[in-house]
């Protein structure tokens, strides 16, 4: 804390490229140099210079003077916080870096309470102003957004590739890798760094343009109310023959010719004259455009150097001598004390040129490429000879700061004298000393004519990112298209939709089904709708059968509305067709799609429609009705004059579907109507309908009168598991006594065995269900085997897992020992059912042990499948590669087709499209071709819409199909 009694501190702040690490020195800022001994003599008691030297970097740099300003405030601070009184002197650009540090005092909300007096010597006053906006400069920005625009019109609705989705490349570096497209893979994206660089560099230059007019905008502002806060303290010593000040100024109006320019030659012979003709428009355009650029350049980096201008987006807009622009600040130096200053310079300038010839002879003598020439020559100039380093050794000026800071002392310091030395500079400091004090000016200084430098280079610049970023683009273009889309999903897709163009007509219609349902799925209703009415001997009911598919799936897929225009297609189209059986099979077909699908359209069923339908596809159809739950409706369409077992085994689904509803008295009616001995299949529902009914003696009645010992053994067996889901184990025992053989009732057995383990009856559960496992023959082993598989958890939870798991591998062997000479269909069932049950692994093993390559490779792939559904990558990965294996091994031609389509259709199914694709294309069935390609359509639209996979069922089933 400071005493009233300690004098006021004067900081010395030197200008550009006076800075000295040392505190000390010979400078007229350091301590103990002539020109800070002659201030202090003169400062008398009331004020002292600071003992805190303050360093800079002194550095031409716009950056570093703000950098110091800082520092400066930071010092003030301290001042303030010791609350001493103190003055600040700069010369040169050190009073820019005061009027800087006063700026940002305001702008912080720092006051400075105890600045008294501030001076300023040879200040040139730089005021920025924002650049002008170069227009070209956006061009680059401006092409590529064309560019997009008009790939965007041009492609769409198109998915194809391209070079502004980078993001889909990335899927694509496995395969670009594996293809060996090494140059791809390095060009492509360094193209595109390129092109992000020049659109950075835009962005760049916008940021920088918003941000300088911004910050503009709340400098001037800045400016008055710092300059009116402060301008109270303030004394600017100026000379009209400043050569900084002047200097700078002219810095804003450097132009001129520079750049060589290209001139005709003057000795003009035949040849060169023919030569400047036709280099004419050559070099007339150098001339205009590139040589002016240079120029522009040149004077740009000069300019800018000596401005000490390293801002971004400003540039020097005019010098001033005052530190607002907007206020009046100090005239110039009386006019008397001008010429002292001027004289002693020109004394100095002579000298400086007696130095200069010194320094030239010095060179000559050491030889040309001595480091002397530069050296020598900057030891021989003193630059302290201008009138702009002539201030603070002036004698009457040391006296007008003297006077400045003792008048401004706290208190004032009452023996302050004006400067005697120079009576017009007594008169000149007190007649300007009241109006120097922070008034409005009214308008700013005129801005110079040129108001930038590069003008033509920034024009050349922009026209040549703009034609770089075509290049660019038109080589994204040409390796996307040459490189990159053929591995595209897309690309796949469009493919797979030109090719079958060619297959759709030669294949049967249903065997399209699979095509049509990938096409809706996928959106293609125009094109399901062409295909379907294209298809190959297809007639009219048929071509009603294929609508009814794409409407079927448009249902499941949950686009209801268009599901329903589709039908309406089908049933004008179907109403239409002249033969009859045609009609009522596509009618059929229509009313089974809706009824599975929970609509149930009355006009569908009228007898006139369905009147000319095979007995056959009606009774399909009502098992449809009643397996969607309308029971009423298939015994409606259930034909007339069906024999007893077909009649059975349709009136089958009729009953459950009613004891699904709860209408148990209606399915016992009938059920009593259904002569038992015809089918097989429906005795376990009959004995369903009559436990609903509570009356199992009932059902053991009618189960004993049945003669047929295959059909009467299945009634057994249903009752031996509705007795133990009664609870009455006695009964169960006994009916399952009844059973003569398991070999047909095996699921039966095994869910009675496990009730029964459930029960608390383990012994009888295992000797029920071992009797079951043993009673199998090596008459059909896929038959025995396919048992064991679809109900082995029963048999499990009965306690012979060890015995299940032995006979499974037993059946196994002897399937493969009697299908593996060439019934592949039947050893692939079993795999299936491995799968269906979740054993991949034991499918995989099953299908490793099949003995000829053919088989392997026919069902290598469906295990690939599984693996890969059940989310194990690796070995859907590695049997894919023994798939593949598996084929090049295939001698004949068919066999191989036939295990490529199914390794093609793994491919589509792991969504490598490409390899599906292109494997496709050495399939010789058109069948099977279009099967691959509908798989890769159809997983195409499940990769847009994940949904999809749970919802498309196999087309097969969603329409009624002769099933002869």
């Amino acid at each position: 804390m400071a005493s009233a009694s300690d004098p006021d501190l004067v900081l010395l702040i030197h200008g550009t490229g006076a800075a000295n690490v040392a505190d000390t020195g010979a400078a007229w800022w350091q301590a103990g140099s002539p020109v800070s001994l002659a201030l202090r003599d003169r400062f008398g008691a009331g004020a002292a210079l600071s003992t805190k030297i303050f360093h800079w970097s002194g550095k031409n740099s716009e950056y570093d003077r703000r950098q110091a300003a800082l520092s400066l405030l930071d010092l003030l601070v301290q001042q303030e916080a010791a609350q001493r009184p103190y003055h600040l002197i700069g010369h040169s650009h050190g009073g820019s870096v005061i009027w800087l540090a006063l700026q940002e005092a305001t702008a912080s909300g720092k006051r400075l309470d105890h600045l008294r007096s501030w001076a300023t010597l040879g200040t040139p006053f730089l005021n920025f102003r924002p650049q002008p906006v170069a227009w070209s400069r956006f061009l680059p920005a401006l092409a590529m957004f064309g560019l997009v625009v008009d790939f965007i019109a041009l492609r769409r609705g198109s998915h194809i590739l391209s070079p502004w989705s980078v993001g889909d490349m990335l899927p694509l570096l496995p395969e670009l890798w594996r293809s060996g497209e090494y140059a791809v893979l390095v060009l492509f994206p360094l193209l595109w760094l390129v092109l992000l660089a020049v659109l950075l560099r835009c962005a760049a230059y916008a940021f920088v343009l918003i941000r300088s007019r911004r910050a503009n905008r709340s400098s001037e502002a800045l400016k008055l109310r710092a300059f009116e806060t402060y301008s109270r303290g303030y004394l600017g010593v100026w000379s009209p023959n400043d050569e900084a000040i002047n200097g700078l100024t002219a810095t804003l109006l450097l132009a001129g010719e520079v750049a060589p320019k290209w001139q005709p030659d003057a000795r003009r012979g035949l040849f060169r004259r023919v030569l400047d003709a036709v280099t004419w428009p050559v070099r007339g355009l150098y001339n205009a455009i590139f040589a002016r650029a240079a120029d522009e350049l040149i004077w740009s980096q000069v300019a800018t150097h000596l401005q000490g201008n390293d801002t971004s987006g400003l540039e020097l807009g005019f010098v001033s001598r005052s530190p607002s622009s907007i206020s009046v600040g100090w005239p110039a130096i009386p006019d008397e004390l001008d010429r002292l200053l001027v004289a002693k310079a020109n004394e100095g300038a002579a000298t400086i040129l007696a130095s200069l010839r010194t320094a030239l002879g010095m060179s000559v003598t050491a030889g040309a490429g001595s480091p002397n020439i530069i050296t020598g020559m900057a030891a021989q100039i003193n630059l302290r000879d201008l009138v702009h380093t002539s201030y603070y050794t002036s004698e009457p000026i040391q006296d007008l700061l003297a006077c400045h800071v003792r008048a401004k002392a706290s208190p004032r310091d009452s023996a302050a004298q004006t400067p005697a030395a120079l009576s017009e500079l007594r008169d000149w400091y007190f007649e300007n000393l009241p109006r120097a004090i922070g008034r409005p000016a009214g308008t700013s200084p005129p801005s110079p004519a040129v108001s930038s430098k590069i003008r033509t280079l920034t024009r050349i610049e922009g026209i040549g990112l703009a034609a770089m970023v075509l290049v660019i683009w038109t080589a994204l273009l040409g390796i996307s298209r040459a490189s990159l889309d053929v591995l595209t999903d897309r690309y796949q897709v469009d493919v797979v939709m030109t090719r079958s163009r060619d297959i759709v007509p030669s294949v049967f219609y249903s065997s399209a089904f699979g095509w049509l349902q990938a096409l809706a799925a996928a959106g293609e209703l125009d094109r399901a709708r062409h295909d379907a009415a294209g298809l190959s001997g297809i007639n009219d009911g048929e071509k009603v059968e294929s609508l009814a598919v794409i409407a079927a799936t448009l249902r499941a897929i949950g686009d209801a509305a268009t599901a329903a225009t589709i039908e309406e297609e089908a049933v004008a189209a179907a109403r239409e067709v002249t033969d009859s059986q045609a009609k009522t099979r596509g009618i059929a077909a229509l009313a089974g799609e809706l009824a599975s699908n929970g609509i149930l359209r009355e006009d569908l069923l009228q007898p006139d429609l369905l009147s000319f339908s095979p007995a056959s596809v009606l009774a399909t159809l009502a098992k449809r009705f009643a397996a969607a739950g309308y029971p009423d409706q298939a015994l409606k369409i259930l034909p007339r004059g069906l024999d007893a077992r077909a009649y059975a085994e349709a009136i089958a689904p009729v009953l459950k579907a009613l004891l699904d509803k709860g209408r148990t008295a209606e399915a016992m009616d009938l059920a009593r109507k259904v002569a038992m001995d015809s089918s097989f299949f429906t005795a376990p529902v009959v004995m369903e309908v009559y436990a609903a009914s509570g009356d199992l003696a009932g059902a053991e009645t009618v189960a004993a009168a049945i003669q047929d010992e295959t059909t009467r053994t299945r009634a057994f067996a249903r009752l031996a598991l509705l007795w133990i889901k009664a609870g009455d184990l006695a009964k169960c025992l006994a009916a399952a006594a009844r059973v003569n053989s398991w070999t047909y009732v095996f699921r039966d057995a095994a869910q009675t065995a496990a009730a029964l383990a459930k029960a608390g009856r383990a012994a009888d559960a295992k000797t029920l269900a071992l009797k079951a496992l043993q009673d199998q023959s090596d008459d059909n082993p896929w038959w025995d085997a396919q048992q064991i598989i679809d109900n082995q958890r029963d048999l499990a939870d009965a306690g012979i897992a060890a015995e299940v798991s032995a006979a499974r591998s037993k059946l196994f062997a002897a399937s493969v020992k009697k299908y593996g000479s060439g019934d592949t269909e039947v050893l692939g069932r079993a795999v299936y059912r491995l799968i269906g049950v979740g054993d991949v692994k034991g499918a995989y093993a099953y299908v490793r042990s099949f003995p000829t390559g053919e088989q392997r490779a026919a069902f290598l792939p469906v295990v690939s499948v599984a693996f890969a559904d059940a989310q194990d990558g690796v070995m859907a990965q590695q049997v894919l590669a023994e798939a593949e294996t598996e084929i090049a091994g295939i001698e004949g031609e068919s066999d191989r087709s036939s295990g490529i389509g199914a390794l093609a259709q793994a491919f589509a199914h792991a969504h490598r499209y490409r390899d599906a694709r292109l494997r496709a294309d050495n399939v010789l069935v058109q069948a099977d071709r279009l099967a691959i390609y509908a798989a890769i359509l159809r997983g195409h639209a499940i990769d847009r819409y994940p949904r999809y996979k749970s919802l498309l069922k196999d087309p097969a089933t969603l329409i009624v199909t002769n099933p002869f």
